[in-house]
């Protein structure tokens, strides 16, 4: 009797465990983040939101959320919800001078520039640079200089750009990525230097 009873309860402790395991804050972030590197965007947006919302009751880490609201971020990428995306991003950025969103701020403001770009609103670019620049005047890490350099190319202002991916220097991911966009920078304007030797060219 009492060893029926224990294997027939056995299994409720158990799921009540799990439930309440998996509906820790910081449970759930890591199983977005699982999700997120496996393909499944759709699963990690819906566990970041529980995140996001826990936080809103403060039941969450400032850390966490900061986490949280950049992986969400991401995790719009993925499913091409560029707008929602977008303004999870400029979320991190307008936080940046809080410690737990600091280490998001360059990062978060490539992804604004990746986003303008791939909506074609090259208007927005003038708002990103805008942010970053202001962030610069408390950090200048290699991420927000190469945001500026990145803005600065949608802005089809060359010669900026080139000078803003000259100053990345060192040994990072970002010295690789700025050495692409000076190269772009340069077929830009030998592009837009054609017409005018054709024209010189063709006049008498």
């Amino acid at each position: 009797g009492a060893l029926r009873e224990v294997q027939t309860e056995a299994p409720k402790i158990k799921t009540k465990a799990y439930s309440a395991t998996t509906h820790q804050p910081e449970a759930l972030f890591a199983a977005a983040d699982l999700h997120l590197r496996t393909g499944q965007a759709r699963e990690a947006i819906e566990k970041l939101n529980k995140v996001v919302e826990l936080g809103r009751q403060g039941r969450v880490r400032e850390s966490t959320i900061a986490d949280a609201e950049y992986l969400l971020g991401q995790a719009y990428l993925e499913t091409g919800e560029l707008y929602s995306a977008r303004r999870q991003f400029e979320l991190v950025t307008d936080n940046a001078t809080k410690s737990a969103y600091a280490p998001f701020a360059g990062r978060a403001a490539i992804r604004l520039v990746d986003v303008a770009l791939q909506l074609e609103r090259f208007e927005t670019l003038e708002d990103v640079l805008a942010r970053v620049d202001r962030l610069m005047q408390q950090d200048s890490s290699e991420a927000l200089r190469y945001a500026r350099a990145k803005a600065l190319l949608g802005l089809s202002r060359y010669d900026d750009a080139r000078a803003a991916a000259d100053g990345i220097t060192g040994d990072s991911t970002y010295v690789q990525r700025a050495a692409y966009l000076r190269g772009v920078a340069l077929m830009k304007q030998a592009q837009a230097a054609i017409p005018e030797v054709e024209k010189a060219q063709r006049s008498p």
